[in-house]
């Protein structure tokens, strides 16, 4: 597979479920955060309680139950652990990889350096007048395809969801151009797998 240079800084994994504090789409809280290094070394994987109750645990899609919270850090105490862990060095990897930051309150130049959207990289553009200029593929669809794996078919698990947006991100990320396209031509040319929920 043709190549071009890779940089040098230590880039993580980062990806974090989230459980329902209202009834809003965007009433999330985060409860489960997952970290892997670049040669896939767990990093922190914790269940954390929301600071906020709890609505719906969404069970189908997180996996999580009201059991999987006893004994649990509260979310600032496990934040703590894991700014401890980042490097304002470190770019972090992700499948919408802003959601996971936002949600996690973590600040670039601080906690980390840059950013590498997986999700964005392997976008193609819509059609001129479609509501968004792009179209973002879901992570299962991504490794479905490319790795013939289906991880997501029944709920998340964060390290999984963490290693393969750094798989993604080791195979995809340093590529020729026109390896690049080809990879976004057959995402685009492949239907999307059926939602869990």
């Amino acid at each position: 597979m043709s190549r071009i240079s890779k940089p040098t800084r230590r880039h993580v994994a980062l990806d974090v479920e989230c459980v329902a504090i209202g009834t809003r789409h965007c009433d999330r809280a985060p409860a489960h955060i997952a970290l892997i290094a670049d040669d896939e070394t767990v990093l922190f994987d914790r269940i954390v309680v929301p600071q906020e109750p709890v609505v719906s645990f969404m069970t189908k899609l997180t996996g999580l139950t009201p059991e999987h919270f006893i004994g649990a850090p509260n979310l600032e105490n496990a934040l703590s652990e894991l700014r401890q862990i980042l490097s304002p060095e470190d770019v972090i990897v992700g499948h919408s990889v802003y959601h996971d930051v936002h949600w996690l309150g973590l600040e670039q130049g601080k906690h980390f350096h840059s950013t590498f959207d997986i999700a964005q990289h392997l976008s193609v553009r819509n059609p001129p007048g479609s509501v968004f200029p792009l179209r973002l593929f879901s992570l299962r669809h991504m490794v479905l395809q490319l790795y013939e794996e289906d991880i997501q078919s029944g709920s998340h698990s964060p390290v999984t969801d963490t290693l393969y947006s750094l798989r993604l991100w080791r195979d995809y990320a340093h590529v020729a151009d026109p390896v690049l396209h080809g990879v976004r031509d057959r995402l685009r040319s492949t239907p999307a797998p059926p939602g869990v929920a």
